[in-house]
């Protein structure tokens, strides 16, 4: 912001030295010679301007780091640390969290893409793009494949943004459908683990252990305490506590409608698993019920971006189609692609499930 405050200070003290010169000039026009003088007093502002422009971009690069010592330099290429961090943000957030709390995740990145980075740098100068011819070509089109999407997320949010009214329309048409939240159960359970290939011996002690666990939940003592004693099986939270869950996050577990159907406070029986003897306790349970608008917005706008995201895509081919005087012989761009003969043996290189 200080740099335009300059320029203004500039232009005003430029004004206050020329501007007479300009105005009488150009007001009266009586000679060729204070039409002459007039105008190279214009162009000497423009040339100023032009001047002033480039040194304000640089102080601008400047003060977002870009003067500052590379983090990565191949030669005359230098990377920043701000100019690494803009490319970065374009990462998927899955990744994106990973790198942010697993240091050795970080490390590995960090040498790939250098590595990336100079493998990619010295394929032209060791040749490799003229011994594979379209290479090059190839490499341009996947990253106009990264392009093309980031285009149609911008080209949704900015300018084909939905509209509050659409949303509440949406909500109330299909709240049952889009915003209706599954029932939910905080569980606990206590068990023993039986492996597979336990031996005799091995299996008559944990059912043993499974006997005492019996009795002490038969007796009225509360499953956390018994868990937190007798149990074999891990949890993250105390006294066998192992949070909420949705009947989708229960999947195909052993006794899964026994233990949706209970209700607060009470136990299954004896539930056998692949691993061993289980019993679950319903400490607390939410049934499924539609949300409030501002809890389903998220759904709202994401299944709304689903609905127009085909229809915005091939709009927007169109307009630009016409807008860049562009064109495709489609017939002739699939002879070019089957031109390309299909290497032999693929199948045990590549899968059988292509990417289209």
């Amino acid at each position: 912001m200080k740099y335009w405050r300059l320029l203004h200070v500039l232009a005003f003290l430029w004004r206050k030295r020329y501007a007479s010169l300009i105005v009488v000039p150009l007001g009266a026009a009586e000679t060729g010679d204070q039409v002459k003088r007039a105008m190279r007093i214009v162009v000497q502002f423009v040339v100023f301007l032009v001047s002033f422009s480039s040194l304000l971009a640089w102080a601008e690069d400047t003060a977002e780091g870009k003067n500052e010592s590379p983090v990565v330099q191949v030669g005359e290429i230098k990377y920043t640390g701000p100019a690494l961090a803009r490319e970065f943000s374009f990462l998927p957030p899955p990744q994106l969290a990973s790198l942010h709390s697993d240091d050795n995740a970080a490390r590995i990145f960090a040498v790939k893409w250098y590595a990336g980075l100079l493998f990619a740098t010295d394929a032209s100068r060791n040749g490799l793009y003229r011994r594979r011819p379209g290479l090059q070509a190839a490499s341009k089109a996947v990253a106009r494949r990264f392009v093309s999407l980031e285009y149609q997320k911008d080209l949704e949010t900015r300018e084909y943004a939905t509209s509050e009214e659409e949303l509440q329309q949406l909500y109330a048409l299909a709240k049952e459908k889009l915003c209706t939240a599954p029932a939910a159960f905080r569980l606990a359970r206590v068990g023993v683990v039986i492996g597979a290939k336990a031996g005799d011996a091995e299996r008559a002690a944990a059912l043993g252990r499974m006997d005492q666990i019996a009795q002490r939940l038969a007796a009225g003592d509360p499953l956390g305490e018994v868990a937190e004693e007798l149990s074999d099986l891990k949890s993250k939270l105390p006294n066998g506590e192992i949070g909420w869950m949705t009947e989708a996050d229960l999947g195909g577990a052993a006794g899964v409608q026994e233990i949706t159907a209970l209700k607060a406070g009470e136990q299954t029986g004896l539930v056998d698993t692949p691993q061993g003897k289980v019993v679950y306790a319903m400490l607390d349970r939410r049934e499924s019920a539609v949300v409030s608008f501002e809890q389903c917005r998220p759904a709202l706008e994401a299944s709304l971006a689903r609905q127009f995201a085909g229809d915005i895509k091939h709009r927007r081919v169109d307009e630009l189609a016409e807008e860049l005087d562009a064109s495709m012989n489609i017939d002739a761009f699939i002879a070019a692609l089957r031109a390309v003969p299909v290497p032999q043996g693929w199948e045990q290189t590549w899968g059988r499930n292509p990417e289209p």
